[in-house]
């Protein structure tokens, strides 16, 4: 089987899910997935992923819908080996793409009348009080935009995470289903580039033994979740005929 093969295999296991998940049942964060993927233990911050491309995709896995979601596993193992220190070109690139992407969008699709009476479903960093698109859209452009030439490893990180919330919160608050839907196609684009930075030095590959041992340790969980399913099929059966069997 190659490691394609076996990775797309690996893909039909495993349900992308919001927070950390719970490897155990094949429920995961993308982060985790990377984790899992690198061979390290279960969690969202994997020692082997940039810290800015964490940021940016833990916010847009949490605020994606379902469907969406499950698009980002095709990067899990594009990220392993981007701790490289390239994040602040990432950093740049996020910024550039907010400047020449992102606002020229915002301003077709929330006209300032429209935004100023849009109430934020989102409250904001740190219990901040609800904002108006116009008002989260001013805060993190100003926080992008003062980030200037500083790009030490918390102004990236700052960076990454903004932009991620400035694109779930524009998706969620697009009154129609087409411009939710570029927001969220325009996060997928942002985090592919964001792999790309680096990967002509290569990245370090997944052995294929790792791939197989994924697979068996996803196989054996099945069985299991298959033999509790079943364990408990039977139990309903027989309390559904306690009151038959006592009568």
């Amino acid at each position: 089987m190659t490691t394609n093969t076996q990775m797309e295999n690996l893909y039909q296991q495993i349900t992308l899910v919001r927070g950390a998940g719970d490897r155990n049942h094949g429920k995961l964060c993308i982060m985790s997935f990377v984790a899992f993927l690198a061979g390290e233990g279960h969690s969202d911050d994997p020692a082997t992923a940039s810290s800015v491309i964490r940021r940016f995709a833990i916010t847009i896995n949490d605020e994606m819908p379902d469907h969406f979601r499950q698009r980002l596993k095709p990067f899990a193992p594009r990220i392993i080996g981007t701790r490289d220190g390239h994040d602040r070109i990432r950093a740049d690139l996020l910024i550039d793409a907010v400047q020449l992407e992102l606002l020229p969008q915002i301003a077709a699709d929330f006209s300032d009348a429209t935004a100023a009476r849009i109430q934020a479903s989102y409250a904001g960093w740190k219990h901040r009080r609800p904002e108006s698109l116009a008002e989260f859209r001013q805060r993190v452009i100003h926080m992008v935009l003062c980030a200037g030439d500083i790009r030490d490893t918390y102004t990236c990180q700052a960076v990454a995470s903004a932009v991620a919330r400035l694109i779930a919160f524009c998706a969620r608050t697009a009154s129609t289903p087409a411009q939710r839907e570029w927001y969220w196609l325009k996060a997928i684009d942002l985090l592919d580039r964001l792999c790309d930075v680096g990967s002509e030095r290569g990245r370090p590959p997944i052995p294929e033994e790792r791939l197989a041992e994924m697979a068996e340790f996803l196989e054996k969980r099945g069985q299991w979740a298959q033999r509790r399913a079943r364990a408990l099929e039977a139990f309903v059966r027989v309390r559904n005929l306690f009151p038959v069997l006592i009568g």
